[in-house]
């Protein structure tokens, strides 16, 4: 469900968790909070699509979970170093070049 609108607060409701006890375990758990965990998780997602799809880069924001595109630009620059279009360039979309992957 990482591409829903999720917050701590509603998944330790899921679990019948107090949201404090919840984050708490998950830092433990996790070595991070469920938040910068679940922006991580939704980057590397974007990453992959940005390498093996045609989609925008507008689609791709939605299909993994930001609602805001400036944001995701942010955090995706901060955690990759390059913007979106730099990395999907520097990657070698292998839909832009089909046939650099036969044989």
């Amino acid at each position: 469900h990482y591409k829903d609108a999720i917050t701590s607060h509603r998944m330790a409701e899921a679990m019948y968790l107090s949201e404090s006890y919840f984050c708490r375990q998950f830092h433990h758990y996790f070595g991070e909070t469920f938040s910068v965990y679940l922006t991580t998780y939704r980057v590397e997602k974007a990453k992959a699509l940005l390498r093996n799809s045609a989609a925008s880069i507008a689609e791709i924001v939605r299909e993994v979970g930001f609602s805001d595109f400036s944001y995701f630009s942010m955090i995706f620059k901060k955690q990759c170093g390059l913007t979106p279009s730099a990395y999907r360039k520097r990657c070698g979309n292998i839909i832009d070049n089909p046939m650099e992957n036969v044989l």
